[in-house]
């Protein structure tokens, strides 16, 4: 989980979505579930502007984004490409 959104005006305390996406193929993610955009008005920027540069920048990135828009469904998957069990009470 990576947060994308608040850096207008808050770039001193929060990333940009390139840079958080950056961030993710640093610690070597396969997928990245952005986070803080698109829900509450939070910040400067325009409410959809974080996922839209996210998706303009992540074909130059070897991390891919787990979700795109709010309310999407998304797996994790194990190293072995099996899909993690739900817990009790999920």
């Amino acid at each position: 989980m990576m947060p994308i959104g608040c850096y207008d005006p808050w770039i001193r305390n929060h990333a940009t979505p390139e840079q958080a996406l950056a961030m993710a193929d640093q610690m070597g993610a396969a997928s990245m579930l952005p986070m803080h955009w698109g829900v509450f008005i939070q910040s400067d920027e325009p409410v959809m502007e974080p996922i839209e540069r996210l998706r303009r920048a992540a074909p130059k990135h070897s991390t891919r984004i787990a979700l795109e828009s709010v309310g999407e469904t998304w797996s994790l998957r194990r190293a072995d490409n099996t899909l993690t069990a739900p817990r009790p009470g999920d």
